[in-house]
């Protein structure tokens, strides 16, 4: 079931497209090499949801690392920081230099059970929320934020997956994001998200 499709516009469906560049594990560097170049010339607005997986490997990599002070666990994640938002901006720069509307999608918290890996994994994606943000500001883009609208426990189907109920929800604000966009009086349109 396509979530996009259900979710449908609310006048002349027919008249808008959306196209799903969207794959599952990707990191910024896939949207940098492959994701970007597929924008179909006709698309009139851009959806990015990129991030979480980065995160992950980003979790992995810290875990691994021992350091003796707290000093040092900062200059690590100030690294990975930077290294991050360098990525990240290049991605939005890219995007935004189509000179279409941008939505960027700010990734959920996962649902660790265990609440120490659940707090590592918040606090991580906090220093990678910063900037997605500021590039969101740098670039004059939108925000939906993931953390803030999948709040409810049916949201998920697993620790790092959406139920089709979160996923509804997500869809439902992809469509706000293009009504907005394209007002409520039937233009036609192309979304690639």
């Amino acid at each position: 079931m396509d979530l996009l499709q259900e979710a449908s516009f609310p006048r002349e469906p027919s008249s808008r497209t959306v196209h799903r560049l969207a794959a599952d594990g990707a990191r910024i560097a896939t949207v940098l090499e492959k994701q970007i170049a597929a924008i179909p010339a006709d698309a009139t607005h851009i959806v990015m949801s990129v991030g979480g997986n980065d995160g992950l490997v980003y979790r992995s990599m810290l875990g691994s690392q021992a350091v003796t002070t707290v000093g040092e666990a900062l200059l690590h994640l100030g690294r990975v920081q930077a290294e991050f938002d360098a990525a990240y901006t290049a991605a939005v720069k890219s995007l935004t230099a189509r000179g279409l509307p941008v939505l960027l999608v700010v990734p959920h918290n996962p649902q660790f059970a265990d609440e120490t890996e659940a707090s590592g994994a918040r606090t991580g994606l906090a220093l990678l929320t910063d900037a997605i943000y500021r590039a969101a500001a740098l670039h004059s883009c939108s925000v939906m934020d993931l953390r803030l609208m999948l709040t409810d426990k049916g949201d998920w189907a697993n620790p790092l997956e959406l139920s089709s109920q979160g996923g509804f929800k997500l869809a439902a604000k992809v469509v706000e994001f293009a009504v907005r966009r394209f007002g409520e009086g039937g233009s036609s349109g192309s979304a690639a998200v």
